[in-house]
C-alpha cells in the first residue's frame, strides 16, 4: 500500500461496484443512476473514504436530491476506458415506487445498469493493493448496507440524515410525507 494513494471519484466507483453485495447477483453490479448517486454521496458524506479521495465529487442539493456531475463523467470515462459496461434496461412500466421519487406518470421507463468488465474487474484487483483495507471495507459496508434497499427507502435515508441536500429537491414532500 502507498503512503498517499492516488483515489479519484471514478476509482471509487470501481471499488463500489466490484465490493460484495447481500445479493450475489448485484456484486459487480449496480442498477440504476439515482441508486449510484446516492451511494457514492453516502460514501463521501458518512465515512472516512474522503480520506484517501485525491479530488471532490462536487455534490450539490438539486432536483432529486445530492447530486454529482463529477460521477456522471466518472461513469462515462470507465466507459469509453472499457471498465464499466452500461446497460439499459426498458422497463415496460415504472414500479410505483420509483414512479413515486421520480415523480413519473408511468410512462415507459429506462434504468441504466452499471458493471464491471473483466478489464474493470483487473482494475480493482490493482486498486485493491493500493487501497487501505479500512477504506475496502467501508464501501463494502456502504453497498452491503444500502446497496440492495428499495430506491424509496435508500432516497427517504438520504433525506432525512442530509437535509441539506433536499433544498432543490422537486420530491422532498413525496418522500418524507411532509
Amino acid at each position: 500500500m502507498t503512503k498517499n494513494p492516488v483515489f479519484e471519484v471514478d476509482d471509487l466507483i470501481v471499488v463500489l461496484l466490484a465490493s460484495p453485495s447481500q445479493n450475489a447477483a448485484l456484486t459487480a453490479r449496480i442498477n440504476g443512476s439515482t441508486r449510484l448517486e446516492k451511494l457514492i454521496y453516502l460514501l463521501v458524506s458518512e465515512t472516512r473514504v474522503p480520506e484517501v479521495l485525491t479530488e471532490s465529487a462536487n455534490y450539490v442539493p438539486y432536483h432529486y436530491g445530492p447530486f454529482s456531475k463529477k460521477v456522471y463523467e466518472s461513469i462515462d470515462m470507465l466507459e469509453a476506458a472499457g471498465l464499466v459496461r452500461v446497460r439499459v434496461d426498458g422497463l415496460p412500466e415504472i414500479p410505483d415506487e420509483t414512479r413515486q421519487i421520480l415523480g413519473s406518470d408511468g410512462a415507459p421507463y429506462a434504468e441504466r445498469q452499471f458493471d464491471l468488465t473483466e478489464l474493470g474487474l483487473k482494475y480493482f484487483e490493482a486498486l485493491k493493493a493500493e487501497l487501505p483495507d479500512w477504506a475496502l471495507r467501508e464501501v463494502a459496508d456502504v453497498k452491503q448496507t444500502f446497496g440492495s434497499l428499495p430506491l424509496r427507502q435508500l432516497v427517504r435515508y438520504v433525506y432525512e440524515n442530509h437535509p441539506e441536500m433536499t433544498e432543490n429537491s422537486v420530491i422532498r414532500d413525496q418522500v418524507l410525507g411532509v
